[in-house]
């Protein structure tokens, strides 16, 4: 999964630039990805339990 990428380029950024604006959209647009991520691995696990029915 690429988003633990994304996190360590983040926390690099983070040590680096410190806690700027533009870390902080770059932060919570990584949270969005990873939300999404989460949803559509939900919603496979469902529909897999829902067809072995």
């Amino acid at each position: 999964m690429f988003t633990n990428e994304l996190k360590d380029l983040l926390a690099g950024l983070y040590q680096k630039y410190g806690c700027t604006q533009e870390v902080l959209q770059l932060s919570n647009i990584i949270d969005e990805i990873i939300v999404k991520e989460q949803r559509e691995r939900l919603k496979e696990y469902y529909k897999s339990r829902k067809n072995n029915i």
